[in-house]
């Protein structure tokens, strides 16, 4: 793939402005998102992945999350799209048979980005996508027939990537992904994410990052009163939004169930997200920072008592496959290409 380092896509400066084409894509996946969340919520249930040690399921996950997003409870992928949109454009123009691997999605948000990039460059990439549940490649599937896309869904667990493929891929990329697993877990599926990228293969990816102290080993939940705030937020939406959502009793148990099943890994800093990706040979070309709405205030000691919202701050990457046995990769030991 023949990128140069000063290519204009790779700086991020001036990129903040959410521009026209990005604003129709979203209007778009809304409009998806009124025919699909009525589906998973009808199938999350009976399709969902159960963790046989911990007999936890995803199931209420995947019951509301869809209609958080139309309710703009959650924005979810959509925060991202800008960077996600412009990156991908990128890696399309330079390849028009790039061949990329989405690993883990809540639903189809990346495919849809994958979607529109490939309509604006006029290519068709080779997609696939994985996750261990099979409500998610429900989803997926949705999606690409109802825009007539040829995309390849596999259930299975990304901790076996390399089992479930033989080939190499041009890109990996995810979306609040890592922050799912704790550091051990997170290093191996970065590396399985490596060890499946083609010699110069690139990763795109978006994650939160918590700063401050505590063990990152420790898993963060939600309390009771973060998950009641969010409740109530949700109560006010529901008496003013027009959107169709499902009987407000069950939907609000299944949103409990969700919020107080909560939970995730701390990704600290970006200096140890990066130190981390250069123990597998991956070197970040791209990074920003981005400050996006969070509807649940956070324990973090600097947001106002009382207050249902604050902020979340993501870290942007794109990064590029380079030499594994270096420790600290550096961008100049890439070959970007003339």
């Amino acid at each position: 793939m023949n990128i140069s380092a000063d290519d204009t896509l790779l700086n991020p400066k001036g990129r903040h402005t959410r521009d026209n084409c990005t604003t129709q894509f979203l209007e778009c996946l809304h409009a998806d998102l009124r025919h699909s969340a009525p589906i998973l919520w009808r199938e999350a249930a009976r399709l969902c992945y159960r963790d046989s040690a911990e007999g936890l399921s995803c199931a209420h996950y995947h019951k509301v999350w869809q209609y958080l997003r139309l309710l703009g409870i959650n924005t979810s992928i959509e925060s991202e799209s800008e960077f996600f949109i412009d990156k991908l454009r990128m890696l399309m123009r330079a390849n028009a048979a790039l061949s990329v691997l989405v690993c883990g999605s809540a639903d189809y948000g990346m495919l849809a980005h994958l979607w529109w990039a490939a309509r604006l460059e006029n290519t068709t990439p080779r997609l696939t996508v994985i996750d261990r549940c099979p409500t998610a490649a429900l989803a997926n599937r949705w999606f690409a027939d109802s825009k007539e896309m040829e995309v390849r869904v596999i259930v299975e667990d990304v901790l076996k990537l390399e089992r479930a493929f033989t080939e190499r891929f041009d890109l990996v990329c995810n979306h609040n992904f890592f922050g799912q697993f704790p550091p051990d877990v997170r290093r191996e599926v970065i590396g399985q994410c490596r060890r499946v990228l083609s010699p110069e293969g690139w990763l795109l990816t978006a994650n939160r990052l918590r700063p401050g102290p505590g063990s990152l080993d420790t898993p963060y939940t939600l309390t009771r009163s973060q998950a009641e705030s969010t409740l109530e937020r949700v109560r006010m939406s529901l008496l003013q939004s027009t959107e169709p959502i499902p009987d407000s009793e069950e939907f609000q148990a299944a949103l409990m169930a969700f919020l107080q099943g909560k939970r995730g890994y701390r990704i600290q800093s970006e200096v140890d997200f990066s130190n981390m990706l250069a123990e597998h040979g991956l070197a970040i070309m791209v990074s920003e920072t981005g400050i996006v709405a969070s509807p649940v205030r956070d324990t973090n000691p600097d947001c106002p008592q009382g207050s249902t919202t604050t902020h979340r701050e993501i870290l942007r990457v794109l990064a590029r496959a380079c030499d594994p046995e270096l420790k600290r990769v550096n961008s100049a030991s890439c070959n970007f290409g003339a």
